[in-house]
């Protein structure tokens, strides 16, 4: 079983995202913005459905991903902590 210092974070965070269905915004590096629900993702890219398009991006054209409801995600985040 991994440890603290060896759960992926990156992983976790798309993942309680894409499990609970909290919509989020992902801004690229490009600066344009894309917001949606994560359909699914690997190591190279993330599936982005949103307002009636789906969008396949790239994590390396990635700068930021923030969830449309902080509160939401902070509640599971720090609930799958203890």
């Amino acid at each position: 079983m991994p440890t603290k210092s060896h759960i992926n974070v990156q992983d976790h965070f798309l993942n309680q995202a894409r499990r609970e269905k909290i919509g989020v915004r992902v801004l690229l590096m490009n600066g344009k913005d894309v917001e949606g629900l994560i359909k699914s993702f690997d190591n190279y890219c993330c599936v982005v459905e949103g307002k009636g398009d789906i969008n396949l991006i790239y994590k390396h054209a990635i700068a930021a991903v923030s969830p449309l409801e902080p509160e939401k995600m902070r509640t599971l985040i720090s609930f799958s902590e203890k």
